[in-house]
């Protein structure tokens, strides 16, 4: 890593890497779908102020955790199969893409069916959300919103996932611009002209903006599709996307038990107050996601291991050395938003749990490039023990720690979790690539 860093240094002494930079077509298209993403995501943090002022502590608390709880219905119920999507859709060209798309996306669609409405028709997620803290009358009230809301989420996910790896990103980014636009305009005037009702009135906005958007572009994915349902590429798509569920299970653990312990031992205040904390890392997943789309597709299609993974290495500290700038002009901002009074000063507690939750962010979507050497080399089933291990010492952590301490211990052990966790990752990847003398690569991108 020294040799590494030296490396970068000297490029940038010598004005190598920035000409490199500048020339690149890769970065050129990064930037075009980041400004997309920056306006997105961006438009988000505008609206933010607005909603902290329009909803109460424990509204705010109580709709960022049935956000947090309608995203991991959705990791669940997709089973993994944006991966299996994105790693096969390579493996195929023509007809049979077509038939890969129709039967991985058919499988995705019956799963969600059965799944979501066999707990509706035995009443069962009735007793699953009560049990998880959600007031029965609340859930009565949003059931079906939130029924929409994992619907749109898994379709959103799919698409994004296929124009990835079809290189039309960019698509993706103009639909979720109108989208988040749409939900925010709409969740704020609710919110403004209706005085009650405030948490099923945004899950009612936001879901039905969601799919109405981007229904256009799913029509549009749908024609892509040749209806042959096809044994092989479904037992293929199961076989990878299955074990990714292991990385469901610690998203589950990372971005769900946490805040149970918390509006357990503490209530929906303190959940509003680690919610926000978690809402301004937004910046680390939009910066990473934009680059991760055009990433993906070039790593997958770079045929040579040990090349794309010093590329990776390489991307690695300067996405991290960015991020750290980053951090300081947003700890500096929240600062002075609670100084300035725009937020609310029970706020404050933000600025000391935000190093711990942005640098979890930070190691979060970084850990993702050397995931992908595992997706490569189609041990995605080590993902799996490594994300089970990992999440299942959070858990024991969490709670241990967060009925004594509150969310100075949520976010310590996020930190503290993702960091093993990365180190984990790094090892393995490095192993894959450079554990024999010789590295070559099937015609199916898996490492040999």
């Amino acid at each position: 890593m020294n040799h590494m860093l030296s490396k970068i240094k000297h490029e940038i002494k010598t004005g190598k890497l920035r000409k490199e930079i500048s020339d690149s077509p890769f970065v050129k298209r990064f930037f075009g779908v980041f400004i997309l993403d920056v306006l997105a995501k961006g438009s988000m943090f505008l609206f933010l102020p607005l909603y902290l002022r329009l909803m109460t502590k424990e509204e705010f608390g109580t709709f960022s955790y049935l956000l947090f709880v309608i995203m991991n219905i959705a990791y669940f119920i997709k089973l993994g199969m944006d991966t299996a999507q994105a790693k096969l859709y390579y493996d195929y060209e023509g007809v049979e893409r077509n038939k890969l798309l129709f039967n991985i996306n058919l499988l995705t669609i019956v799963v969600f069916i059965l799944l979501y409405g066999g707990l509706i028709l035995s009443g069962f997620d009735l007793f699953i959300f009560e049990k998880i803290g959600v007031e029965q009358d609340l859930y009565t009230s949003v059931r079906w919103f939130v029924v929409i809301y994992v619907f749109a989420f898994i379709q959103q996910i799919m698409l994004q996932s296929y124009l990835v790896a079809d290189n039309k990103a960019s698509k993706f980014q103009v639909y979720n611009l109108v989208k988040v636009l749409a939900m925010s305009i709409g969740a704020v005037l609710v919110l403004y002209f209706f005085a009650s009702n405030k948490i099923s009135n945004r899950l009612l906005v936001e879901s039905v903006s969601a799919v109405l958007v981007f229904a256009p572009l799913t029509a549009y994915f749908i024609r892509q599709m040749k209806p042959v349902i096809d044994r092989q590429m479904l037992l293929k798509s199961i076989h990878i996307g299955l074990p990714m569920l292991g990385s469901v299970f610690v998203g589950f653990v990372y971005s769900f038990v946490d805040k149970y312990y918390l509006q357990k031992a503490h209530g929906f205040g303190d959940v509003a107050v680690y919610s926000l904390a978690i809402f301004l890392t937004t910046p680390v997943n939009l910066i990473f996601s934009s680059f991760n789309l055009l990433w993906f597709s070039k790593f997958f299609q770079e045929k040579d291991a040990q090349r794309n993974y010093r590329q990776t290495k390489k991307v690695y500290l300067i996405m991290l050395a960015a991020f750290s700038v980053l951090f300081v002009g947003l700890w500096v901002a929240v600062i002075l938003a609670v100084k300035f009074q725009l937020i609310d000063a029970s706020y404050q507690p933000v600025a000391i749990l935000l190093p711990f939750i942005f640098y979890y962010k930070v190691l979060e979507s970084l850990s993702n490039l050397y995931t992908n050497f595992l997706v490569q080399g189609e041990q995605t089933k080590l993902i799996f023990r490594i994300t089970m291990i990992v999440s299942g010492l959070a858990w024991l952590s969490f709670a241990w720690l967060i009925p004594v301490y509150g969310y100075l211990a949520a976010a310590i052990i996020l930190f503290v979790m993702e960091l093993f966790r990365t180190v984990c990752l790094v090892f393995f990847a490095r192993k894959i690539v450079f554990g024999s003398s010789k590295v070559s690569l099937h015609q199916n991108g898996g490492l040999a």
